[in-house]
């Protein structure tokens, strides 16, 4: 294990990903734009399957294959910036724009998806933190719109001056699970 482990920290080191004794990151990579386009269309795994079919449910069975992750970001913040960098990051990775079929036989992948970043104000509130915990709760039992908005939903709440939350939904697929 550790050989293999070894193994893998020197290769992420040699292409830039991860420093390595106190050297700098390289550059991000741009994407290989002389890469194969994706089909219009393609079929669901296994696993995605299982999710459309637990999205015609119900709601409280699709939210179950919801995952969230939710950042805090202190200090001054640059809001076009930080949608910017979103909607980079989406156009970068492919899984961050699929949309399933209403079949539940195929998905495809959107050429552009802007991100729709929903934001709240709560630092007027008597108890910010509560209510942040309260929006956390409700977007963890909403189910994401794999078939319509596609499967990231991301909100951005304000506590304070210099305090923020920006907070990430999607299901098991796009999320990193074992899809």
């Amino acid at each position: 294990i550790f050989t293999a482990f070894a193994k893998s920290v020197d290769a992420l080191q040699r292409v830039g990903i991860l420093a390595g004794n106190g050297t700098a990151l390289a550059a991000p990579v741009a994407p290989n734009a002389a890469a194969a386009p994706l089909p219009a269309r393609m079929a669901l795994t296994e696993s995605q399957r299982e999710i459309w079919m637990t999205h015609q449910l119900g709601d409280k069975p699709a939210a179950s294959f919801n995952e969230g992750l939710s950042l805090r970001l202190d200090g001054p913040l640059d809001q076009p910036a930080l949608e910017v960098s979103l909607a980079e990051l989406i156009a970068r990775h492919d899984a961050l724009r699929m949309v399933f079929d209403r079949s539940g036989e195929s998905f495809e992948i959107r050429a552009e998806a802007a991100p729709a970043l929903v934001f709240t104000d709560l630092s007027g509130k008597a108890d910010p933190e509560a209510d942040l915990a309260q929006i956390v709760a409700e977007e963890q039992a909403e189910p994401v719109d794999i078939t319509g908005a596609g499967v990231l939903r991301l909100n951005l709440v304000r506590l304070g001056a210099q305090a923020r939350v920006l907070g990430m939904t999607a299901p098991h697929t796009p999320g990193g699970g074992w899809a």
